[in-house]
């Protein structure tokens, strides 16, 4: 972020006249995303965001180019240094309200900052940051008679502070042997030592500052920043770690300072965790491990049951091996545990048993058919080495579109690609390796060698499923044409099917806890807003299902949590964030408080937010870029008009705030003059009158307390008649130097004309006019634009609501020169299938290379291709029965179940092959490849289906495993049933009569 301050100016002059010209020169750079702006009052803030593409290495650089393009823009006399704040993306993961009953901000601003120098040295730890600190000050109160009546003249009380504040050098006291620092008391340190400033009045006589003024210790009033936790004061501490670092060991190291500094603190100061990231890490992975152990179990006593007590306890060792070696390399590596790489193994689990069911089932095979065991044991091993390798390798392909996703999407899920790839070859190598060398131990059972040894075996003996699905197979071949007809007519209908799934790109967390947004004109007093949020806290303690509650004026806190949206800072707006017991309870009363939130606090905008990698301001956007704020405004209003209609609308608003009035003192050059008034002096009376002029300051500690001269009512109110504020004359405004001044009148270089008498305003002004503004302009890559945003009701997703009304909205007819672009989820959602979409030609590239490389051949490649559209029938009645929502971790779920098909049909079509080389009739050949792959594919698929059942109530990763639960069962039957078809389809294989 970029940002400028330009006293004095309006919304309209800041844009052209500072936000335009920086805008100009930030987008001369290179790899930028978009540069948005918001220009108000005073107020210049731009918002710089990189491609995508742009890895965190390259940050650095990027940032300091930013600087250097700010740094040399030319902007108006009068306006601060731009400030770039470039670690606006910094994480914190543990957020702390420090609270106390009874204690002022005060101290719990000094105690916040000891606590802070603390936990900075802290190993592991990066940054602290305090938010919501009470700026103490001094208000030196001026009665407005008093001015009027110019007994005194504020500038002699301005002038005596100036003069008793500031440190004076007087050089060193030199004795024979030495040199010692000599100093002229005393600037004060104490309210008491302010009040007792003495200075001359006009006529000579000695003054205190107390006996002309009310001087009070205070508070900032209209604070940027507020704080409270379940009703106490408090200040927020956001804690970053280091990167690389351990978040769970950084933690237990937070902690630990924590008590030891607690016992240094007075009794009653609380460290409250809001958001702790640490244990919320280490309850996912905890209970992802329990879903991923459950899985591990229920494939393994799946495998006992269908193959054997002896083959299955040989199946779960090389699985729990194959598991253990990729923690291992990953470890070695410098990769992470966490959900994703959790998960990757569960996608992963039935290709991982795959190689090893091949390799057991064609040593049993072999077995049986009277082979010598030492040759059983390495005969299938060495036949399928290379369709395993092969297969196992296009499977990892499968995933590399995730791997070189460009954008934040492919780098959270980057991990997927990693531990699927090194799992599958974990698993390729003790599938050829451990079960060979344990094989003989566990497979050759008494009662086979038994009957090896008496010659019982019989090689054609085969089950009554077996040869089912031999017939089944056949009669499918011979009716290819049917069969044929009948899957396209099936993947149509599932294409037309898929109005119907519900959409969501990335799903909500699972978490107790969200946060409601309380949003109010721009221009409202962050006092006004605080009172509003206590009302609304007081509806929700009525609710026992709420634990905590966080409430936060002025912004977010921090970037405690990757997952959230981050609003901009204003002192309209305000959030609480709410703990609830359970994440159940959170979802069960989303509905209904969003519904109460909006009926019985209509003053606010009030949406309440869950969790989530994809959060934007508001999931449906649709931005209207152009010149004419008018046209804009205009056009939005229509926009808003037709989603207000939809009842899948809950609340529709747009990001330019609503205009508002502006008060302009028409300066009377020839009345000021003769007052001997400036406008800049007039300026500094308004100030006085309203916020209170800031003059000096003076350090409690390490603490700097800032002096405000204000100018009240005899009885302490603010002036309310803009027209009645005294002005005064002869008031240098440059803040705090009055050194100049302080010379004239310690020197008497000055007249008593000079001290003319203080007038209200409207004597030296032609009057007071009022205007109706845009408090807020903004733009988009240097055009004005505003975003027309909406919510959708619970139970409808941001596609249910966009389905309704985009069309409606394209249909608008914009004039020339004006632009719409949708934004929020839509653009999101986007972006991310635009870069996942861009690294996919290349998969399918390496994918068809390595089966034509392994077949030599362009036919059998083609076959298992054709096959795969099939998996959008499981897919899309999977997600429709079960009401999950379809999104990135489907996508997952979908690439998955692809490598398991190709995997599958790979090994499939080489046995195929393999029988026609040993001069079997090719139909013969065909069906009895497929039937000798039935039980390795049906107890792979049944495997992963069911170790998969763990996952499917996990807000993540449940629509993952429904994609490949229904995805596996439609796939299991076109791998045995629609791949021998279209086999004898391409090689002209008929059944012989």
């Amino acid at each position: 972020k970029v940002i400028t301050i330009y006293p004095g100016a309006s919304a309209h002059q800041v844009e052209l006249r500072v936000t335009d010209k920086l805008e100009k020169s930030i987008r001369t750079m290179s790899q930028l995303n978009h540069v948005s702006s918001k220009s108000m009052d005073n107020y210049s803030e731009i918002t710089v965001e990189l491609h995508p593409t742009v890895r965190t290495k390259e940050l650095e650089q990027k940032w300091d180019v930013l600087r250097r393009k700010v740094s040399q823009t030319v902007l108006p006399r009068g306006t601060q240094k731009p400030m770039v704040f470039d670690d606006f993306g910094d994480v914190y993961g543990m957020f702390y309200a420090i609270s106390s009953d009874g204690m002022s901000y005060r101290e719990l601003n000094d105690y916040g900052d000891l606590i802070k120098n603390r936990l900075l040295a802290v190993d592991g730890v990066k940054r602290v940051e305090l938010y919501g600190k009470r700026q103490s000050i001094v208000k030196i109160n001026f009665s407005r008679s008093k001015i009027t009546n110019f007994k005194v003249p504020p500038i002699l009380a301005l002038s005596a502070i100036r003069s008793q504040s500031e440190l004076v050098y007087a050089g060193n006291y030199k004795t024979d042997q030495a040199y010692f620092r000599v100093g002229v008391g005393s600037t004060f340190h104490t309210l008491e030592d302010i009040e007792n400033i003495l200075f001359e009045d006009l006529n000579g006589n000695q003054v205190k500052l107390k006996d002309i003024a009310e001087i009070e210790q205070a508070y900032q009033e209209n604070p940027a920043q507020m704080m409270s936790y379940d009703g106490l004061p408090a200040i927020g501490m956001s804690i970053a770690t280091q990167p690389g670092q351990n978040v769970l060991e950084v933690g237990d190291r937070v902690t630990q300072e924590l008590e030891e500094i607690r016992r240094l603190l007075p009794a009653g100061i609380r460290f409250n965790k809001v958001f702790y990231q640490p244990e919320k890490v280490e309850i996912a992975i905890h209970d992802f491990l329990i879903n991923l152990a459950e899985s591990v179990l229920i494939v393994v006593f799946v495998l006992m049951f269908f193959m054997g007590l002896r083959s299955g306890i040989l199946l779960g060792y090389g699985l729990i091996l194959s598991i253990l070696a990729t923690f291992i390399l990953l470890a070695a590596f410098g990769g992470t545990l966490q959900r994703v790489s959790l998960a990757s193994i569960i996608v992963a689990m039935g290709m991982l048993v795959d190689n090893a069911i091949v390799v057991i089932d064609g040593i049993l095979v072999d077995l049986k058919k009277g082979v010598a065991p030492n040759l059983a044991m390495t005969q299938t091993a060495n036949k399928n080495a290379i369709p395993l390798l092969g297969a196992t390798f296009i499977a990892s392909l499968v995933f590399t579109p995730i791997f070189l996703s460009a954008d934040s999407t492919g780098e959270y899920a980057v991990d997927m690609f990693t531990v699927i790839a090194v799992s599958l070859i974990m698993s390729w190598i003790f599938a050829l390796i451990q079960i060979p060398v344990n094989g003989e131990r566990f497979l050759l059972t008494k009662k086979l060698r038994k009957q090896i040894d008496q010659g019982k075996l019989d090689s054609n003996q085969e089950s009554k499923l077996m040869q089912k699905g031999a017939r089944l197979i056949a009669f499918a071949i011979h009716h290819k044409s049917i069969f044929i007809l009948s899957t396209l007519g099936l993947i149509v209908l599932s294409v037309f099917c898929t109005k119907y799934m519900r959409r969501a790109f990335f799903p909500d967390l699972t978490y107790n806890q969200a946060y409601v947004e309380y949003v109010m004109p721009e221009g409202t007093r962050s006092e006004t807003v605080n009172n509003g949020l206590a009302e609304v806290e007081k509806f929700l303690r009525t609710y026992p299902e709420v634990t905590h509650i966080t409430r936060v004026i002025g912004g977010a806190p921090s970037r405690y949590n990757l997952v959230r949206y981050i609003p901009e800072p204003s002192r309209a707006y305000g959030e609480l964030i709410i703990d609830f017991k359970t994440s159940d309870d959170l979802k069960r009363l989303h509905n209904e408080l969003q519904t109460k939130f909006i009926e019985q606090f209509p003053e606010a905008h009030m949406q309440f937010r869950k969790y989530n990698l994809m959060s934007k301001e508001y999931p449906v956007e649709v931005e209207f870029a152009g010149s004419d704020p008018a046209v804009l405004r205009a056009i939005s209003s229509k926009v808003k008009t037709i989603i207000r209609k939809r009842s899948e609308a809950l609340f529709v608003a747009d990001n330019w705030a609503d205009m508002r009035p502006n008060f302009n003192v028409q300066y009377d050059q020839g009345k000021a003059r003769k007052s001997n008034l400036s406008r800049r002096e007039i300026g500094a009376s308004l100030i006085a009158a309203n916020e209170g002029l800031p003059i000096d300051m003076y350090y409690h500690g390490t603490t700097a307390v800032p002096i405000y001269l204000s100018v009240v009512e005899d009885n302490g109110d603010p002036v309310e008649e803009l027209k009645e504020i005294p002005t005064w004359g002869q008031i240098p405004f440059r803040r705090p130097d009055l050194s100049d001044l302080s010379k004239a009148i310690s020197t008497r270089q000055f007249n008593l004309s000079d001290f003319t008498q203080s007038v209200p305003i409207s004597q030296v002004t032609s009057g007071i006019t009022m205007k109706w503004d845009n408090p807020v302009v903004r733009r988009n890559d240097g055009k004005r634009a505003i975003k027309v945003q909406a919510l959708q009701k619970h139970g409808y997703t941001a596609d249910d609501l966009l389905l309704k009304i985009k069309d409606e909205i394209d249909e608008i007819e914009l004039p020339v020169g004006y632009t719409r672009t949708w934004r929020g989820m839509l653009e999101s959602k986007t972006q991310s299938i635009h870069y996942l979409s861009q690294t996919v030609p290349l998969a399918i590239i390496l994918i068809l290379l390595v089966l034509v490389l392994l077949f030599k051949d362009y036919k059998k490649p083609l076959v298992i291709i054709l096959s795969l559209p099939t998996v959008v029938v499981g897919l899309v009645f999977g997600m429709i029965i079960s009401g999950k929502e379809f999104g990135f971790t489907s996508i997952i779920g979908l690439l998955g179940l692809m490598g398991m098909m190709i995997k599958n049909g790979i090994v499939l079509i080489e046995e195929i092959a393999h029988q026609i080389q040993t001069g079997k009739d090719p139909f013969r050949a065909v069906v009895d490849a497929a039937v000798s792959r039935i039980r390795p594919v049906v107890l792979a698929s049944l495997t992963t289906i069911l170790g998969m059942v763990p996952l499917i109530p996990d807000d993540m990763f449940g629509a993952m495993a429904v994609t490949i639960i229904a995805g596996l069962i439609v796939g299991t039957i076109t791998v045995l049933v629609l791949i021998p078809i279209l086999y004898s389809l391409f090689f002209g294989i008929k059944k012989q009569l």
